[in-house]
């Protein structure tokens, strides 16, 4: 059993100007707390819910008009009010002056061990869409991961450390990554009509990088998707195959 609580502010003004406020906290009243046990959706630990008292979560949204949507998510520690997540987006829907809408997020999510992420994570997500007619779109996005450099930090200092208990091993140099090449670009074509949703999807991203040697895997898919409203879903991915190409980057035998 839980109990949340929070507040919550609206306003509307008279010409279409919309924001909404809103912070909270969970608290856990009785009972066992599922989200302390751990179980193979790795839902529970670092999630903020794992404790008595829940982290706090905060919500600003702000519509200037019906093309402008911002909208930003905290969630801050309770014991110390220090940031665990971050996460703001900023959303143009042109229509009906122009059949696009576009879309970016970023985030940023503080260490969590648990799960296997001991550093933190930032990136930047940038979606487009196009709608060539009311039932035709083609779409677009891409990722990038900003904090690629911690990871080739660390991994720079371990290979040091090593070449210091062992000066005969070439001695690394540490070069950092560009933090604006794209891990992850997404092209798609769909279809939506009253009873049917289908799309058909290409990604291209990396699948596993090795900064010790400055190699890259790229994998490339192509997911098709088929939802019939009254029946179900239907889902296919294939993978196109696996590409290792030079980093150029990260660090480096000398």
């Amino acid at each position: 059993m839980r109990a949340n609580y929070g507040l919550e502010y609206s306003f509307t003004s008279p010409t279409g100007f919309y924001a909404n406020l809103f912070g909270g906290q969970s608290l856990q009243v009785a009972g066992q707390n599922s989200f302390k046990t751990a179980d193979l959706t790795g839902i529970g630990p670092d999630s903020g819910l794992d404790s008595r008292a829940s982290d706090y979560v905060t919500r600003v949204l702000i519509k200037p008009n019906s093309y402008f949507t911002f909208n930003t998510r905290t969630r801050f520690g309770q014991d110390d009010l220090s940031l665990q997540r971050f996460e703001t987006q900023a959303v143009a829907n042109l229509n009906p002056i122009l059949p696009l809408s576009t879309s970016l997020t970023y985030a940023r999510y503080a260490p969590q061990p648990e799960l296997g992420f001991p550093l933190r994570r930032e990136g930047l997500l940038s979606t487009v869409s196009y709608n060539v007619t009311p039932r035709w779109n083609l779409t677009g996005t891409m990722i990038f991961d900003l904090d690629r450099y911690l990871t080739s930090r660390q991994t720079f200092t371990d290979a040091f450390n090593v070449f210091l208990a062992n000066p005969g091993l070439p001695e690394p140099v540490y070069r950092r990554p560009s933090e604006w090449t794209p891990i992850s670009t997404s092209l798609g074509v769909g279809y939506t009509d009253e009873c049917t949703i289908f799309s058909v999807n290409y990604t291209r991203g990396i699948r596993q990088e090795s900064i010790a040697i400055g190699e890259k895997e790229r994998v490339q898919t192509v997911l098709v998707r088929l939802e019939l409203r009254s029946l179900g879903e239907l889902s296919f991915r294939q993978n196109l195959g696996i590409e290792t190409v030079g980093g150029g980057e990260g660090v480096k035998a000398q």
